[in-house]
């Protein structure tokens, strides 16, 4: 029960401060541009926005929930409040994937991509990845700026091997133990590689998982 109201007081926080709202936009704008690409190419521009927006979302609007937060104060409160830091990372991270998900399928049923149930298994897991990464960011971090520093090394590490692999300028089984690349295979539907994505995926979420919990309780700690 406890775990239920600390997820529908975040999906609340993102509603009071315009996240659903950018979200709208952002699909609107995204099925607009879609509309106006040749068919031919319309599927790979889908799968570059599905995996580089309505999934990376969750990295930067996680960084701008925890610092708001902090701003508020609202995070030690919660760090006296009789919860567990796990239902705290928990209600973060799915209401942010959720959201995140929804918009992806969303576009990839608009662009009528193959596979969507793969496809939508990865958006979520990388969502999942993504918004760990940002709380893992955000959660020692006192400002805006700083974080969008901190958050480069992520993105430049996960994007630009995905989008390499997208475009076949690198290839082998090895490298999909890169989380990104793994994504975007699941996301393109690569059905002989799907089940070792997925496990490769779930590995990567139990790490970064396991990171954030030890950072958050430190964090909340120091409150």
């Amino acid at each position: 029960m406890r775990q239920i109201e600390l997820i529908k007081g975040d999906f609340r926080f993102q509603y009071k401060y315009g996240i659903f709202a950018i979200y709208v936009i952002l699909i609107a704008v995204y099925i607009g541009l879609l509309a106006a690409i040749p068919m031919a190419v319309r599927q790979t521009v889908a799968i570059i926005l599905i995996f580089t927006d309505p999934a990376a979302m969750g990295l930067f609007f996680m960084g701008a929930v925890i610092l708001l937060e902090k701003s508020q104060r609202i995070n030690c409160s919660l760090a006296v409040a009789p919860m567990k830091v796990s239902e705290y990372i928990t209600a973060k991270v799915l209401s942010m994937v959720v959201t995140g998900t929804l918009i992806g399928m969303m576009l990839g049923i608009y662009a009528k991509i193959p596979h969507l149930f793969s496809a939508t298994l990865g958006i979520g897991l990388s969502s999942i990845i993504f918004s760990l990464c940002g709380l893992l960011v955000a959660i020692r971090i006192t400002s805006l700026n700083q974080f969008l520093l901190a958050t480069v090394p992520f993105e430049l590490g996960i994007f630009a091997p995905a989008l390499l692999y997208l475009f076949g300028v690198i290839r082998g089984r090895g490298i999909l133990f890169h989380p990104g690349i793994a994504a975007i295979a699941l996301i393109k539907g690569e059905e002989n590689i799907g089940i070792l994505c997925v496990g490769i995926l779930l590995a990567w979420i139990i790490i970064l998982y396991t990171l954030c919990k030890y950072k958050t309780k430190k964090a909340f700690s120091e409150c």
